[in-house]
């Protein structure tokens, strides 16, 4: 399903589709697995591109790349399949809307999308739900956006992933009585200069989810502890992904991978036979997660 790919090669973007996401219902019976990749998108447009002064290097390096490409099969096996192919940069979609820099859009000032006063959160703002900087502390924004700028970005990348995932939960619980969203990250092998572990090295996967996820957690480390996966301290089940999962009534699940386990990390691109070995594990885990 190379067809599905939404990165490419550096100083290129390409298009799938109109919509800021590619959705894949299930190919063969569905089950109650939903797996959402929300960060591996690098598309953007010409305007927005203009927008943004980083080279490709540390634009691709605050993308999950080709993460979508480790479980490309999941509607083979049941699943549904949502990626995300904009970029985090234009609009993060699991960054809740109170999360926007001022220094990004002068005219909202301190309030929120919705006029309420915004909280002050200085430690994330900078990558909040329009980012201004990158996690290496580069500005990744190109001056200030107009309030009508920001509401357009919102509605068209944001409003519209969460509108489909609560649909695709809706759907899927209708049909299998329950639904589990499997939320696919990558991360560094070493923390960024911004992160809080700047400079160490990270465990190969980091596991969370609800309570009501317990189940499907103890699965994740069965599957990864026998592939000598080596699990890192727990990941905390925040964000807007995790908000809209509990409102929709679903479970959620969180995992988060090294790039080093599949990726060149400094070219960033595949590295071939362990990426395909990485492959098989999520296509095991996907397996076990649809039972």
């Amino acid at each position: 399903m190379k067809w599905m790919t939404t990165t490419c090669a550096p100083g290129k973007v390409r298009a799938v589709n109109a919509l800021p996401f590619l959705f894949i219902p299930p190919d063969v019976s569905p089950t109650p697995l939903i797996v959402v990749v929300p960060h591996a998108g690098v598309r953007m447009s010409r305007a927005e591109q203009a927008r943004c002064p980083v080279p490709d290097p540390v634009r691709l390096s605050d993308t999950d790349l080709q993460a979508e490409r480790l479980v490309d099969r999941a509607p083979l096996l049941g699943a549904s399949l949502l990626v995300v192919t904009s970029s985090r940069y234009v609009c993060d979609v699991d960054q809740a809307t109170d999360t926007l820099d001022p220094r990004v859009c002068p005219e909202l000032g301190t309030r929120t999308l919705g006029g309420a006063p915004q909280a002050a959160r200085p430690g994330s703002l900078p990558r909040g739900l329009i980012w201004r900087e990158t996690t290496r502390g580069v500005p990744c924004l190109d001056g200030t956006l107009s309030l009508t700028d920001v509401r357009e970005r919102v509605s068209r990348i944001h409003g519209a992933f969460h509108d489909k995932l609560t649909a695709v939960i809706a759907s899927t619980i209708a049909k299998s009585g329950r639904a589990l969203v499997f939320d696919l990250r990558t991360v560094p092998g070493v923390g960024r200069p911004t992160d809080v572990d700047a400079g160490r090295g990270r465990a190969a996967a980091a596991i969370g989810g609800t309570q009501a996820s317990a189940s499907a957690v103890a699965t994740t480390k069965q599957v990864l502890g026998g592939h000598g996966i080596d699990l890192g301290r727990g990941v905390t089940p925040d964000g807007a992904i995790a908000t809209t999962v509990a409102a929709a009534g679903a479970d959620y699940l969180r995992l988060e991978l090294s790039r080093r386990l599949y990726l060149h990390e400094e070219v960033p691109f595949w590295n071939g036979a362990p990426a395909l070995e990485l492959q098989r594990v999520c296509r095991e885990l996907i397996s076990a997660l649809s039972r």
